[in-house]
């Protein structure tokens, strides 16, 4: 009987004699089919499983006698299309008895047959060897059970043995029918297949590497009592890794059933093979010496070596080979230590290249490292698996859980020197010129069982020596000593990384007590390996700390020494009113008193912060600075005062906060005006008394530190409003210095000018860069509302943009100053938009009731809520009336440029141009960063006619920071929707893609006007 590995989707294609063995020796269904042969009197038969169930379908074909009943299949979908065809195209007989048709899908079979299909109601086979999903109805688990179809086919050698055979398949008398037996040794061997089945590797239907240990351990005892000889190969292709890597691993399982069929086909029938683990194959060779085994090996080299996968890749091979000899061994072996030297051959064989075979010899092998990795962590002996597994995990967890070379060291030993029961273990580090350093140790064991840490760890003349050898030879070397009856044995591991010799594990107990084989050893060893890349790597970290800390001392040093060379920061002026506000600051500056500095918004009071803090005591200690205007107002105490793990959600670690940061220095607050009130009290406590108390926290902490308050708004008149604490004003203003506009020092201009374009020039490699006379005139006569800020900026954009040595007055691009002249028309209060669909004639009385909220406007200046009205009603009839491309998206463009509006006028301070827009601050930074992430992208566009909306919007915006007006995006948004849904009726469609918005979503807003009454 022969079978071969499946190929193709799991399925097994009948052989001819004499070239394949069976996939697994002892297959319980080989023994029904010789049964059944000696039963019936036929001369030859095939058998064959055939599972529906499966996808794609699985059939299984045994094959005995010669020839045997069914030909050579070369094709599986022959096979299976003759299998499906088999019951219509052949005459039944009795029961499950057909008589062969040699008309079947092109079989030509002798007509001195019969087919057997044994009834599949025998044969029920449970949904959990199908693999199914648990069922959980009745009916469900019924129509999911099914039985695969078991056929026996048999072929005599004349037509009255067949006849003779069908009589007794279907005689009456109970004593010589045959048929109720067979359906029922059936149904026993395929029970026994399917337990066998589970044994069994699932992709080569191999033995696997339990198996193999039990097998090999069974054969090495028989063997060795009769002394006699045994062979053992491990064969593994050649860069394998690249099948899976490259083809996947349906293509990478396909070549091992091929890899493993070529095996089978080369050896005995009583030959063993396994599948030893990954790609390695492992045969086993009874009665064979070391000078056959290498003729099998070098035969099987031959055989596999070859194109795989219908010549898509070409694959070499190499073979380890150890023999045992039952003369010379004296009938002692280990069967790790057996195993491991065909698996150190089977290292050279790789080593050297690949594509060779070679024969374990003793004393050639001892630098070569196990190929296995896992040899000797897995030995097939659960409870030392599992013993090895656990200190394998342990070791993992202390590697991961310490970063220093001692914590790694002191665990490791101590779990070691418990599990393995050592007397004494030690770590130790090699030094070139020192003698063994130990950095842990453990010895004996305390009154509670746990080992004794030791930090010395004396070493006696002979152990010494075994360190030494070790260190030469770089493996492992053990030594013995006392009586024989209590002796005592000592081990050393060479700790190597990066061809680097690092140290020693040294470990020492009783013999009797450890009863260590190889494969402890090679554990050992393993665990070893992997501390010294750990113990390497906490090293570097070290050193590498170390040397950090040595460059940021010595960068301190540096910018310590930058320090004193250099001249303090430069501030260039030349007005009077300038000069007198540096003489207050360099009174003040050496005392601790708190200053308030005042002044318009870009006149430079960070600057004259700045200044203070460097003038004063605290001059080597932080400046810390806070924008009071643009931390959100739920997250501002937090990161004044710091906070506690877990005081929020989202508090993961705890912070110190700003007020601790700058202990010792000064503490900067920007923009105080904008503080909350429940803040301001607060802060009034930490002016008071120097005290603060993270968020969620109990405990109060002293800070020392200096307080510079900064704001452009009249505190005085904000305490008159109720917006700021009466108190805390007058706890900040004890020195109050007040910075003059620019307009208001004329003699600042120039020189600020030409400092900001020298420095520029230089930063943008346009070293002659100068003024214009005109130039220098046009910045005289503007009044820079926006200070030096706005002078910085202005200069910084005309070099930039300069095309010429000569910054030209057109460079500037100033604002007219005539445009300042006068405030914007402030509404009196909020405006309502208007609107109105449902009736064509209530349209213009409710903009006349707009027109009619704005009468005290000047003639001047339009309504700015009437200017963008009229301006999108321009742009939507031009959008409706053009011919190129579809709607743009009038309703995004429209918050998107409000957004970016506001957030430009309130100089990027995100709590100010939210409310100006009435929009709550989440939404208001949703929409500036997604539209900050498109205009880098270069995703925004508008068209030219949009351009007529911008200074409608400059204008909403600027008046809404003036006035009471709430919601100003949402009803410019509104005025947008009343007016598309007037011109634009009933398309839905149309309107959306306008708004910019899905469909749902704009019926949505317009069901909502109608039932506010507006449409």
């Amino acid at each position: 009987m022969n079978a071969t590995i499946p190929q193709d989707g799991g399925t097994l294609h009948p052989s001819s004699p004499n070239t394949q063995k069976p996939f697994y020796d002892f297959h319980p269904l080989r023994f029904f089919l010789q049964a059944a042969l000696t039963l019936t009197g036929a001369e030859a038969g095939s058998l064959w499983l055939r599972d529906p169930i499966r996808n794609p379908i699985h059939t299984s074909i045994l094959q005995e006698g010669d020839p045997p009943f069914l030909p050579q299949f070369d094709n599986p979908q022959l096979l299976e299309r003759w299998i499906a065809e088999l019951g219509p195209k052949n005459e039944p007989r009795d029961h499950g008895v057909f008589k062969p048709n040699s008309n079947n899908a092109g079989m030509d079979l002798n007509e001195s047959g019969l087919i057997l299909k044994l009834l599949p109601e025998i044969l029920r086979i449970q949904t959990s060897y199908l693999s199914q999903p648990r069922q959980r109805r009745h009916s469900d688990h019924k129509s999911a059970i099914a039985s695969p179809e078991f056929w026996l086919g048999l072929r005599f050698a004349n037509d009255l043995q067949c006849f003779k055979a069908f009589e007794a398949l279907n005689s009456r008398s109970s004593s010589s029918n045959l048929w109720p037996s067979l359906p029922i040794a059936a149904q026993m061997a395929f029970e026994n297949h399917k337990l066998a089945t589970l044994m069994r590797d699932p992709v080569c239907q191999l033995p696997g590497r339990v198996e193999f240990h039990a097998c090999l351990s069974s054969c090495l005892q028989k063997e060795s009592a009769r002394q006699g000889q045994l062979g053992l190969i491990l064969i593994n292709p050649d860069e394998f890794g690249v099948i899976n890597q490259r083809y996947g691993q349906e293509q990478g399982d396909s070549t091992l059933r091929a890899i493993a069929a070529k095996i089978l086909s080369g050896l005995r029938q009583s030959d063993l093979v396994f599948r030893y683990g990954g790609a390695i194959f492992a045969v086993i060779l009874e009665a064979s010496d070391a000078q056959r085994t290498q003729k099998v090996g070098e035969k099987l080299l031959n055989l596999l070596s070859g194109p795989y996968l219908e010549g898509k890749i070409q694959l070499s091979f190499s073979i380890g080979i150890h023999s045992f000899d039952g003369r010379t061994d004296n009938g002692e072996t280990d069967i790790n230590d057996f195993l491991q030297k065909a698996d150190h051959a089977l290292n050279v064989a790789k080593l050297s290249g690949g594509g060779r075979v070679v024969l374990w010899q003793p004393g050639e092998f001892d630098s070569i490292q196990s190929y296995d990795r896992l040899s000797g962590i897995f030995t097939a002996d659960s409870e030392r698996d599992y013993r090895n597994m656990l200190l394998l995990w342990d070791t993992i967890s202390t590697i991961s859980a310490n970063e220093d070379m001692q914590g790694i060291a002191s665990e490791f030993i101590e779990r070691v020197a418990a599990v393995f029961q050592f007397s004494r273990a030690a770590l130790f580090t090699h030094d070139d010129q020192e003698a063994p350093a130990v950095i842990a140790g453990v010895y004996g064991k305390d009154s509670h069982g746990k080992p004794n840490s030791a930090h010395s760890f004396p070493l006696s003349g002979k152990q010494k020596e075994l360190l030494k050898i070790t260190r030469q030879r770089k493996k492992i070397e053990r030594i013995k000593w006392g009586k024989k009856n209590q002796s005592h044995v000592a081990y050393a591991f060479p700790l190597t990384a990066r061809d680097v010799f690092l140290g020693w594990v040294y470990l020492e107990g009783v013999d009797d007590v450890l009863q260590l084989d190889s494969s402890d050893l090679v554990f050992l060893d393993a665990l070893a390996k992997q501390v010294a890349i750990a113990i390497d790597r906490a090293r570097l970290a070290a050193d590498w700390k170390s040397e950090k800390q040595r460059e940021s001392q010595q960068l301190k040093q540096e910018v310590e020494a930058l320090r004193q060379a250099l001249p303090q920061a430069r501030l260039v002026y030349r007005s009077p009113q300038l000069q007198s506000v540096l003489e207050t600051i360099k009174t003040v500056a050496p005392t601790d008193v708190t200053v308030l500095i005042t002044g318009e918004s870009g006149t430079g009071k960070e600057v004259m912060a700045r200044t203070l803090h460097e003038h004063s005591l605290r001059q080597d200690n932080p400046f810390i600075t806070v924008d009071c205007g643009a931390i959100a107002p739920t997250l501002l105490e937090a990161e004044l005062f710091g906070h506690v793990k877990g005081a929020y959600t989202g508090a993961d670690s705890a912070s110190e906060g700003r007020i601790m940061q700058a202990n010792g220095g000064t503490l900067f607050l920007d923009e105080i005006g904008e503080l909350p009130l429940d803040v301001q009290a607060k802060l009034l406590r930490f002016v008071q008394e120097k005290e603060i108390t993270p968020v969620g926290g109990g405990k109060t902490r002293n800070v020392d530190v200096r307080i510079v308050a900064a704001t452009n708004r009249n505190l005085f008149q904000e305490v008159a409003k109720g917006r700021f604490r009466q108190d805390l004003y007058y706890r900040l203003q004890v020195v109050t210095v007040t910075v003059p506009p620019l307009r208001e020092r004329p003699d600042d201009i120039l020189p600020l000018a030409r400092f900001f374009v020298e420095k520029f020039a230089l930063q943008y490699g346009k070293a002659k860069l100068r003024l214009a006379p005109d130039t220098e005139s046009l910045l005289l006569a503007h009044s820079w509302p926006g200070n030096v800020r706005e002078l910085h900026n202005t200069l910084l954009r005309a070099v930039v943009m300069a095309q010429s040595e000569i910054i030209a007055p057109t460079d500037l691009q100033l604002v007219d100053d005539s445009k300042h002249t006068s405030p914007p028309a402030i509404p009196e209060k909020e405006v309502f938009i208007p609107s109105s669909i449902a009736a064509a004639e209530t349209r213009q009385p409710a903009f006349d009731n707009l027109s009619k909220q704005n009468t005290h406007l000047s003639p001047a200046h339009e309504d700015p809520w009437e200017a963008l009205r009229r301006a999108l009603s321009d742009q939507l009839t031009a959008v409706l009336s053009s011919e190129h491309g579809a709607p743009v998206p009038l309703g995004r463009w429209l918050v998107e440029d409000l957004v970016i509006e506001a957030d430009k006028q309130h100089r990027h301070i995100a709590r100010r141009a939210c409310k100006a827009l009435g929009m709550a601050e989440t939404t208001f930074r949703r929409h500036l960063e997604k539209v900050n992430r498109e205009t880098s992208l270069g995703l925004v566009t508008r068209t030219t006619h949009w351009r007529k909306i911008q200074p409608c919007l400059e204008s909403l915006v600027r008046t809404a920071s003036l006035s009471d007006t709430p919601k100003i995006a949402e009803n410019a948004r509104r005025m947008l929707l009343h007016i598309i849904a007037e011109q634009v009726a009933d398309n839905t469609q149309l309107g959306a893609k306008l708004m910019g918005v899905s469909v749902p979503t704009y019926r949505k807003s317009i069901k909502t006007l109608n039932a506010a009454h507006e449409i």
